[in-house]
């Protein structure tokens, strides 16, 4: 819905309210990204006031965004090999979790 929103007006800023990290493949295509984290009861008010220009949006994230899957430290899901019990079986039961050795291999 972004991309055909910036589509048909390229001045499109996007506010955010996730409360964590979301990829943005549109991101070229708008004017501006504004995240609002958690902004509670008054949050509404706090984004108004930055997208009027009443207040300088300083505050910092405590995490990085990436601008696709590809900017993620492992873009595919790490499965356990065939053979391992299943992960969602061992969390209905209460068990032991199956282990696996999970491998970042980004930058490579």
């Amino acid at each position: 819905m972004i991309e055909k929103v910036a589509e048909a007006n390229p001045r499109t800023i996007v506010v955010l309210e996730t409360g964590t990290a979301v990829t943005m493949p549109w991101l070229e295509k708008v004017s501006g990204v504004l995240e609002a984290w958690y902004g509670g009861s008054k949050g509404a008010d706090a984004v108004a006031n930055i997208l009027f220009g009443d207040v300088n949006p300083s505050a910092k994230l405590p995490m990085t965004f990436p601008r696709s899957e590809l900017d993620v430290p492992h873009p595919q899901i790490a499965t356990p090999p065939p053979g391992k019990k299943d992960i969602a079986q061992d969390l209905n039961m209460g068990g032991a979790k199956a282990s696996f050795s999970v491998h970042y291999d980004e930058g490579k």
